[in-house]
């Protein structure tokens, strides 16, 4: 389940604010998309729009603590993954001089980018209808349209240099990894708060060495599990948007996947030659990201190997 609360100062005009949403949804393929089963096989379809994706709810008689209690019932209950709606839009009355909405959506159809794009139409078409102007002057892309764009581009020569490049860096695998089965899907986070003066210390580095931020906690992350297990062939998993594009930065769907990355650490590498090292290994890995990651461990065999 992916989501989140959007709580909006000031007066609403409730019907106008509930059919901008609305509006959203007739709009998006990939928020009326569906999962169906059919001769135990998965296939999903952008369902026609239907009047039950939107529920409003008046909390003005419980105040701050219902609206925390409420959300965290809703986000803490299942979405039915076969032939059901998986998205859900709760609209709430906290009081006077303030409303908002819940947004519910199961991770299948939709990322965290895409909880941004849906907020910024939804604003954006109860603006536009409150002044008069056409409901539909932003243009909402298909998400239909990026996965034959996908099918399009598994059948190209990028995708083929793609394979090779993914297949060349895991035809052999560490010796280090050891198979194990995965006993449960459940996880946790876990959150640390740098003190201001560690925070101005990284942006000082930063700026004097040139690597970004992701560049730096990548490196962080291998030197750690170098030093703490001893390993130096290293391989992690990488969460990545995966947009590349205008069209896709601007798509409501699931563009996220993980890409794996591989780098082997040199103990005779001076600081800044490790950074540049992990900076450019990087790059290149990115470069191929597109290809799919389930296509990849199908064809590197790693359940046959003994992995989950």
């Amino acid at each position: 389940t992916i989501g989140g609360l959007m709580r909006i100062q000031g007066k609403l005009n409730m019907s106008v604010f509930i059919e901008a949403i609305k509006m959203v949804v007739q709009m998006s393929d990939s928020l009326r998309m569906r999962i169906v089963e059919m001769d135990e096989v998965p296939y999903q379809y952008p369902h026609p729009y239907i009047d039950e994706y939107v529920e409003y709810v008046d909390l003005s008689w419980g105040g701050e603590e219902c609206l925390q209690e409420w959300q965290r019932e809703i986000m803490h209950s299942a979405i039915m993954l076969i032939d059901s709606p998986l998205c859900r839009f709760y609209v709430y009355k906290l009081n006077e001089s303030e409303n908002g909405f819940l947004l519910k959506t199961h991770h299948i159809i939709a990322d965290g980018w895409s909880t941004a794009i849906i907020e910024k139409q939804i604003i954006s078409i109860y603006e536009s209808t409150l002044k008069g102007e056409a409901k539909k002057s932003d243009v909402i892309y298909s998400y239909i349209e990026y996965l034959t764009r996908e099918s399009q581009y598994l059948n190209s020569k990028w995708a083929e240099k793609d394979r090779k490049f993914w297949n060349d860096r895991f035809q052999f695998l560490p010796d280090t990894m050891t198979p194990a089965k995965i006993k449960s899907t459940g996880g946790k986070r876990e959150k640390h708060i740098l003190s201001s003066s560690i925070y101005n210390k990284i942006k000082i580095f930063l700026k004097e060495s040139g690597i970004s931020l992701p560049v730096f906690f990548m490196a962080a992350n291998l030197l750690y599990i170098y030093i703490a297990r001893s390993i130096e062939d290293i391989i992690i998993g990488i969460p990545i948007h995966n947009r590349s594009g205008f069209r896709d930065k601007n798509t409501i769907g699931m563009y996220t996947s993980t890409m794996p990355f591989r780098f082997r650490i040199n103990r005779n590498s001076t600081l800044d030659d490790f950074l540049a090292d992990v900076r450019s290994e990087l790059i290149k890995y990115l470069r191929h990201q597109k290809y799919p990651y389930d296509l990849l461990v199908r064809e590197i065999e790693l359940r046959k190997k003994g992995f989950d």
